[in-house]
């Protein structure tokens, strides 16, 4: 985090707010907190992805912090929640302060990945594409396709588009083919993670937004 600090002022020194990093609850003081504090998702090939744990072992952490912040706090902070899982820390930290004062940046960073999976299929760029996804981070995201929008194209061509990307699926279908994908690409990833990616290459938009690691 120091690393990362150091490297947002070196690039955005002009415009950049202060930035610090603060280790310990009760030393956060700021008018922006991002909560990137707690365990994490192992980054290794073929290691599957726990939540449950996740959940159990970072909702202390998610109290101490909010906990800290109602105490010594301004009482205006704003909390931008990137620690996972998102939803969970949102609710947590909305509880002691107020869900006017918590944003979770699950679901508006998998709308990005899917607007760009979008894009790139398109052979556009991802400003031309609007739509949302909702649902919980992770694998269990709901992709809404009625919202995409893409700019220069009328409601027809935007349909043909949208029916061509999905080609014929519903949402009905899309969690087994988070499994089985998720599933695929850990045991191509153990012995040949190019392969792995390729493979992500070759699926539906919706579907690389869940697989494709971020």
């Amino acid at each position: 985090m120091h690393g990362l600090r150091a490297d947002l002022m070196d690039a955005y020194d002009e415009h950049a707010p202060l930035l610090d990093v603060a280790l310990r609850p009760q030393d956060v003081v700021a008018d922006i907190v991002v909560m990137a504090a707690g365990r994490t998702n192992p980054a290794r090939p073929g290691v599957t992805h726990d939540r449950s744990a996740l959940a159990e072992a970072n909702v202390p952490v998610f109290r101490a912090y909010a906990e800290a912040l109602a105490e010594h706090g301004s009482g205006h902070e704003v909390v931008v929640v990137v620690t996972n899982p998102v939803e969970l820390a949102v609710g947590v930290l909305a509880e002691t302060l107020g869900r006017h004062r918590v944003i979770g940046m699950g679901a508006w960073l998998d709308t990005l990945r899917f607007r760009r999976e979008v894009a790139v299929q398109l052979g556009v760029r991802r400003h031309r594409v609007g739509g949302f996804v909702a649902g919980q981070h992770g694998e269990d995201i709901v992709p809404l396709w009625s919202s995409v929008r893409i700019s220069g194209l009328d409601v027809d061509e935007r349909r043909r588009a949208v029916a061509r990307l999905r080609g014929g699926r519903t949402l009905d279908t899309f969690p087994a083919e988070i499994a089985d994908a998720k599933s695929r690409l850990a045991a191509l990833a153990e012995h040949d993670i190019g392969a792995a990616f390729a493979l992500i290459d070759t699926w539906p938009a919706d579907l690389q937004t869940a697989a494709r690691p971020g």
